[in-house]
C-alpha cells in the first residue's frame, strides 16, 4: 500500500502479461503446435518466467524507490534485462531433461538445437556460452550505472545486489534441488504426480481428465 503509484502500475503490468503470456501464447503454441522462433521465445520468455514480477519486489523487500527515470535508462534496462535471461535461461538448462521427457518445446535449449540442427551437448554448450555473455552485460551495465549515478549509490546499490543475488540464487538452488535430478525424471511420467490430484485434491480416478489443464497454466521448470 506504500508503494510508489509508478511502481504499482508496472508491478501490475507485469503481473498481467506474466499470466497472460502464459496461458495464451505458450498454450496456443502447444495447441497449434508452433514452435516460436529463439527472439521470439527470448521475449516471452521473460514474462513466462514471471521474473519481472520478482524483479519488481525487490523495490518493497529493500524499502528502496526507484524513479521512474532510472527505469527508463538504458543502462539500467540492460541490467534487468540481462538478470532476467541469466534466470530464465538457467531455469532452462537445468530443467531441460525433465521437459524433454513432458515434451515441453518452451525451453532455449530445445529450441537452439531444434533451430540451429544442434546435437544435445552443443545445445546446451551454446546456451551456456549466452549466459556468460549475459552475466558480462550485466556486470558492465552495473558499472556504468554506478558511475553515471553516484547520488543514487543508495538505492542502486541494493538494486543491483537485489538482480545479483537472483542470478546466484537460481543457480545455487538449481543446483541442490532434487527437481532437476535426471535420476527423479520419469516421475513427471504419471498422471497421479500431476499438480491437480497432489495440491487440490482430485480424486485419482480424476487425475487424468484433469492433467490437460496444467499444460494451460504458467510455466516455472
Amino acid at each position: 500500500p506504500n508503494a510508489a503509484p509508478h511502481w504499482r502500475t508496472r508491478f501490475a503490468w507485469h503481473l498481467i502479461t506474466y499470466l497472460t503470456t502464459a496461458t495464451t501464447w505458450e498454450a496456443g503454441n502447444r495447441a497449434e503446435d508452433v514452435v516460436p522462433s529463439e527472439e521470439t521465445y527470448i521475449a516471452k520468455r521473460r514474462h513466462t518466467g514471471a521474473i519481472h514480477v520478482c524483479m519488481d519486489l525487490i523495490e518493497i523487500v529493500t524499502g528502496i524507490e526507484a524513479p521512474e527515470s532510472l527505469h527508463n535508462d538504458p543502462r539500467f534496462i540492460t541490467a534487468l534485462e540481462a538478470a532476467c535471461n541469466h534466470v530464465c535461461w538457467a531455469n532452462d538448462v537445468y530443467s531441460f531433461e525433465k521437459e524433454q521427457v513432458l515434451g515441453e518445446i518452451h525451453n532455449l535449449v530445445h529450441l537452439v538445437r531444434h533451430h540451429r540442427g544442434l546435437g544435445e551437448q552443443q545445445a546446451l554448450d551454446h546456451v551456456a556460452e549466452r549466459l556468460a555473455l549475459e552475466t558480462e552485460r550485466f556486470l558492465t551495465a552495473e558499472d556504468e550505472l554506478l558511475e553515471m549515478y553516484p547520488e543514487l549509490t543508495g538505492l542502486l546499490v541494493p538494486y543491483l545486489e537485489g538482480m545479483r543475488s537472483w542470478m546466484r540464487g537460481n543457480l545455487d538452488w538449481s543446483r541442490q534441488t532434487p527437481r532437476y535430478n535426471p535420476a527423479d525424471v520419469g516421475q513427471y511420467e504419471e498422471p497421479q504426480e500431476h499438480l491437480e490430484e497432489t495440491v487440490l485434491g482430485i480424486a485419482p480416478d480424476h487425475a487424468e481428465a484433469a492433467a490437460p489443464c496444467a499444460a494451460e497454466a504458467p510455466r516455472q521448470g
